[in-house]
């Protein structure tokens, strides 16, 4: 059993629950929690990989919940897929806004497809290091020549360097774009 992923099933529909523990337990270690508080509660304690909430729920909803999750700083390598009944755009822009990884609508759920957003998202990743853009400040000549010939050791000797602590532009337009991918999807 060691090396499977932990989940974590926040949903207060019990058929549903069951459905998708079904669907999960042959391959991961599986919890589950009716509610969204009860779910935090549990994650807190047993920190799952991937959390699957329900939308709506009683209490906190799905949009809640997450984003109590995501305040949390124990999980900030955790997935989550949020659950809906509700199809409309502003539920999937409103779970995508609040952090959710991905999504699944309920009246179209599939196996293969359910299962197949979870072993990507749980899949290993190549984490690939990005560097910030670096400027002189206040070189010599010399410096300068050093700086057009492109050397990487001279670059990242930190000596007459400058990182911009700035966030970088490309953030914004990131997060636009995986919000356009998962809306292209999403129609």
């Amino acid at each position: 059993m060691q090396g499977r992923s932990r989940i974590l099933v926040i949903e207060d529909d019990p058929m549903f629950r069951s459905l998708v523990v079904s669907l999960l337990r042959k391959d991961y270690l599986v919890a589950v929690a009716s509610n969204g508080k009860n779910g935090l509660e549990k994650a807190i304690g047993h920190r799952p990989d991937l959390v699957i909430l329900d939308h709506q729920m009683p209490g906190w909803d799905g949009v809640t919940t997450l984003k109590a999750f995501r305040k949390n700083p124990i999980f900030h390598g955790t997935k989550f897929v949020m659950l809906t009944g509700d199809a409309t755009k502003e539920t999937v822009v409103a779970a995508i806004q609040a952090g959710t990884d991905d999504y699944v609508i309920k009246s179209s759920f599939s196996k293969d497809m359910f299962i197949g957003k979870i072993n990507r998202l749980l899949a290993p990743t190549i984490v690939k290091a990005i560097v910030p853009t670096a400027r002189k400040v206040g070189y010599a000549p010399a410096e300068s020549a050093a700086a057009t010939a492109g050397s990487t050791a001279e670059r990242s000797s930190g000596a007459a360097t400058e990182t911009l602590d700035e966030p970088f532009s490309e953030e914004s337009s990131a997060e636009d774009i995986e919000v356009e991918y998962m809306m292209d999807e999403w129609e």
